[in-house]
């Protein structure tokens, strides 16, 4: 049986691959969908890629206690456009240090054509 917070992080890496697709198939852009592992096992769940560059970072937490090391790190070393934690539980947004926190009705409510402005 698949835990809660594994179907929550499919939903959101479905959601994100929708939004790539999109942005490939509607505008012909050049992005990709990864996620980011170092040696030192930091990891971020989700990055939108643009040809080298890191656009975008995701983090995806069923609950909030507080942004992810790794997001952090991520997001201070490679200084993409958008780096966001995504928690299930969250009952609020906030931003802290260039990170957004946000609720997944917020990410999935963002309209398409909004996605290729933040790329």
């Amino acid at each position: 049986m698949v835990s809660e917070p594994a179907k929550f992080e499919n939903l959101v890496a479905t959601h994100l691959l929708k939004r790539v697709h999109f942005l490939q198939d509607a505008y012909g852009e050049s992005v990709n969908l990864c996620f980011i592992r170092d040696k030192e096992q930091r990891e971020v769940d989700f990055a939108i890629v643009r040809g080298k560059n890191v656009e975008e970072i995701y983090e995806v937490k069923y609950q909030d206690q507080g942004i992810d090391d790794s997001l952090r790190y991520y997001a201070k070393k490679l200084k993409p456009k958008i780096a966001c934690q995504v928690v299930w539980s969250a009952t609020r947004s906030y931003t802290t240090d260039g990170i957004q926190v946000i609720s997944p009705l917020e990410l999935f409510s963002r309209p398409l054509e909004s996605w290729r402005q933040t790329i």
